[in-house]
């Protein structure tokens, strides 16, 4: 059978399964294709993010089957490409990773990212957009136009024609909030179980390299607060680092362990620590947060959002400007001045018609390259 008469060939590899949301429209249009057969791959994930039991995973993904490394290893030269949510692989792309040696036989890489990032930091760039990995990508399908853009920028040195491998189709996890039923119905659940005419959602983020940390900050003021307005519902929902990190050290243990007692002490705050941030995005009437990949995810839903950021600042990459009018908290004042705003948001979901469809137009471009090269080498091998 030659190439072009057989399914093309998808595996995604999901290295963290915090980052399903990336992925579930993309896989759900790859299975509905008629030329795809599509594989999830779960691999290794790093020991410093938060861990869930197979079964937590298992429900997660619901009738997706997942596959891990062997299967994985057992495909090298049958795979016509690997989608990817990351570039962080360590030495998976590396001569004698098994990433290597899958593109050495001949997968093709794409790059779908994870987030839109927002962290302006030169690491974080470097780390976001020019990685190896990013100048390697057969396709990166970008989040945003203007992130589409960063991506061409620094891969300045291609000729037009390569860089059209940067492609914007949409933002597959915006997608997913606004059509998942799953994380619909579990966001009903959660409501239920705060139990509050409002809700607010604060997703602290692990601290960076220079030390930036807000969680010491806000940890205090937003747990006083909920003891003294126990009318207003809290979900804390940590980066899967921020946990982590906090307990490799015994003082941070501590910290943590404080930090859990009280959460569970206090009837209208809930610590959620499951994979998928749907849920309590959905279920919030609006969001504080660190500068984060939520801020631009929950932007679709048009509810407020505070950005907590340290007395010095912090930068910002943000061409589309999802932070540009949002108010910023260094301290109590402006997180009681933001509490106090807080209404419950509107029960039906955006059309945000522009967002839907974005897993299949991906798909569907991917398919269609895969299919011109295929009838070229055809073509070729004829001549």
């Amino acid at each position: 059978m030659s190439t072009l008469e057989r399914p093309v060939r998808v595996a995604f590899i999901l290295t963290r399964v915090q980052l399903w949301g990336a992925f579930e429209t993309l896989v759900q249009a790859a299975r509905a294709h008629v030329d795809v057969e599509a594989e999830v791959v779960l691999v290794d994930s790093p020991s410093y993010f938060q861990s869930h039991e197979r079964a937590t995973i298992a429900r997660l993904l619901g009738t997706v089957r997942l596959r891990d490394e062997g299967w994985l290893r057992e495909q090298i030269g049958m795979l016509d490409v690997l989608v990817f949510h990351d570039p962080y692989l360590g030495d998976w792309m590396e001569p004698g990773g098994l990433g290597h040696e899958l593109v050495s036989a001949g997968s093709r890489v794409v790059l779908s990212p994870y987030a839109l990032a927002l962290h302006g930091s030169p690491e974080i760039r470097r780390m976001l957009f020019d990685l190896p990995f990013h100048h390697a990508a057969w396709r990166i399908y970008a989040p945003s136009a203007g992130q589409a853009e960063m991506f061409r920028s620094l891969a300045d040195d291609e000729p037009d024609e390569a860089r059209q491998r940067i492609r914007f189709l949409g933002y597959a996890k915006q997608e997913r909030l606004l059509s998942s039923r799953t994380a619909q119905q579990e966001a009903k659940r959660l409501r239920r179980r705060v139990g509050r005419r409002t809700i607010t959602l604060w997703n602290p983020h692990f601290p960076d390299a220079d030390g930036t940390f807000t969680f010491a900050t806000f940890a205090p003021l937003l747990l006083e607060r909920a003891v003294r307005w126990p009318q207003e519902g809290l979900i804390v929902r940590p980066h899967p680092r921020l946990m982590p990190e906090l307990e490799s050290t015994p003082k941070g243990a501590a910290s943590a362990a404080r930090f859990r007692e009280l959460c569970r002490t206090l009837g209208n705050v809930v610590l959620d620590e499951s994979p998928d941030p749907a849920p309590a995005m959905l279920a919030a009437d609006a969001l504080i947060s660190d500068v984060s990949s939520l801020v631009a995810e929950y932007a679709v839903l048009n509810r407020p959002t505070l950005l907590t950021v340290p007395p010095g600042g912090i930068l910002i990459n943000d061409p589309e400007g999802f932070t540009a009018d949002l108010p910023r908290a260094t301290g109590p004042t402006e997180l009681t001045a933001f509490l106090d705003s807080v209404r419950p948001a509107a029960t039906a979901l955006p059309e945000a018609s522009e967002v839907h469809g974005t897993g299949e137009r991906i798909i569907d471009d991917l398919v269609e390259a895969v299919r011109a090269e295929q009838h070229q080498e055809s073509t070729a091998l004829a001549r």
